[in-house]
This record gives C-alpha cells, structure tokens and sequence, in this order.
C-alpha cells in the first residue's frame, strides 16, 4: 500500500543582475514547520554559517557555481581567503576566542565587500567572496589590498605580540577558467603561494 506524507519546500531566492533567480531550499515534513521560529531556524541553517553570520559554504558555492555558468557580460572572481597561522590562535588562546575572531571577520568581510559581492565560510578559517562585475585588473588587487589591510587593523589593538592577518587567492571569470571547479582550484592554489611566499 502507498504512504504519503505531507512535505514543503523551504528555501529562498537569489534574483541575479541577469533577471534570473537561484533557488536554494530543502523538503521538509510538514510537522517540522509547524511553528514559525522553526520555519525560520530552518531558512538560516539553509543560508548562514552560525558563527559568522555570512553564506555557509553549500550556499556559498552554489552561488558561485550558478553565476559563472550564467554570467555573460561582466568578470566573476572567485577569491579565497583565510587566517594566518589560526591554529597557533586557537591553541595559545583557546577555541571560544578563535570563535569571536571568525565572528569578527566575517562582519568585517561583509561591510567591506558590501553590494559588490557575496561572503560565505568554506572551512574553519577560510572564507570565498565572489565578485561580480569588477572588470578591471587595478581596482580588484587594489580591494584585495583593502581587505588584507583592514582584517590586520580590525586586531590591531588585540594583542601585544600577536598579529592577525589573512592570506588571499583569487582567480577570475573567464580569463582563468570556464567553470567553478576550475576557477576554484587556480584561487586556492593562489592562496598557496601567498602562503609560501611569507604570507
């Protein structure tokens, strides 16, 4: 005999600059949406890292992927960012203070990258920005410059041997690749020699 079961979609909706719209959601059973407050607990679980209030990585990703395959006219850059030597951080200060300094970054990160891009965290200290329309070579590094700048003055006054600083890789649509696994591997082999390169 067949069961069924009452089900609904949860989920929200990206509207592009190209008119187009991303949905991101999950079916859940109807009781499980039955009160408001768990309606939405549901909803940020789907969008935000907890922790740092930006994208968590599934949305974060499928962002990224989606608009690389429909962007025509502008550059997409895909960026990689995360924390120097954050192990040290966590083991000299313990993890609940490495929790606030994610939690900082990530507000930080989303004032500076603004109406410009998307923030999300990818992994414990790392976080993408995807920008969309920054089409010229001087005015990207001179942002990535900015963003370095700016999480390294956010701690300044933290710590008195301490500096909190942040490596960047980025690669670029469609002058370093034409799809997103491709793009995010030049970002992150970028980050890489930012890293071997002192950081």
């Amino acid at each position: 005999s067949d069961i069924f079961e009452a089900v609904r979609f949860i989920g929200t909706v990206h509207n592009e600059s190209s008119g187009n719209k991303i949905i991101v959601g999950r079916v859940v059973s109807d009781e499980s949406v039955g009160h408001a407050s768990t309606a939405m607990e549901i909803m940020n679980e789907l969008q935000y890292d907890s922790l740092t209030g930006v994208y968590n990585k599934k949305t974060i990703t499928e962002y990224a992927k989606n608009l690389v395959k429909q962007e025509k006219k502008n550059r997409v850059t895909i960026v990689i960012l995360d924390i120097d030597h954050f192990k040290e951080v966590n083991d000299t200060f313990g993890h609940l203070f490495g929790d606030k300094i994610l939690h900082r970054v990530g507000n930080r990160l989303r004032s500076l990258v603004g109406d410009d891009g998307v923030v999300g965290r990818i992994g414990g200290d790392e976080f993408m920005i995807v920008f969309n329309g920054i089409n010229d070579d001087t005015i990207l590094r001179g942002r990535l410059r900015s963003i370095r700048t700016q999480i390294k003055w956010e701690f300044a006054n933290d710590f008195e041997k301490t500096h909190i600083t942040t490596s960047i890789g980025a690669s670029i649509y469609p002058n370093n690749g034409t799809d997103y696994e491709d793009l995010f591997k030049k970002a992150d082999y970028c980050l890489y020699l930012a890293k071997e390169k002192g950081r």
